[in-house]
């Protein structure tokens, strides 16, 4: 079984508005009127951004908590995310315990993954969320003022 298709049996949840999502070639979201749709992208790599012993829904928990917490800094509801993962072997039992932790905060979060790719390689994860903020009412650093808390 390759990561891709054990990942296709973890999904829990469609968002109403998810036209396409994991097994083809690209995710289709149909937008909502009035609604701007900021995206951010964060990458961690084995060694260097976490410990290559972390558990693995400790890891589940970070891979997209940096994402959520630029989303929630910007006043952004999470849509969706893409997740990319190099892995340096397939393990089942880890990968049952993290998609089960990454799913669990997903779904907290009202997120869904909608689409990434697999390889086989050191530990790489990257994540791309897609959120939405009504039309003009992203919260941006170019707008702060003074006094204002950040």
């Amino acid at each position: 079984m390759n990561l891709i298709l054990f990942v296709n049996t973890c999904i829990v949840s469609q968002d109403k508005q998810l036209i396409l999502s994991i097994g083809d070639d690209v995710a289709i979201i149909r937008l909502r009127s009035g609604h701007d749709l900021p995206f951010s992208t964060d990458m961690l790599v084995g060694s260097t951004h976490f410990f290559l012993n972390i558990a693995p829904a400790d890891l589940a928990h970070k891979v997209p908590a940096i994402n959520l917490s630029d989303m929630a800094a910007m006043g952004a509801r999470p849509r969706g995310a893409l997740l990319s993962v190099a892995l340096p072997e397939l393990n089942k039992d880890w990968l049952t315990a993290f998609c089960d932790a990454l799913f669990a905060l997903a779904a907290q979060f009202g997120l869904t993954l909608i689409g990434g790719d697999t390889t086989k390689s050191n530990w790489i994860f990257n994540v791309n969320i897609i959120g939405e903020t009504p039309y003009q009412q992203t919260l941006r650093r170019d707008a702060a003022l003074a006094g204002d808390d950040i």
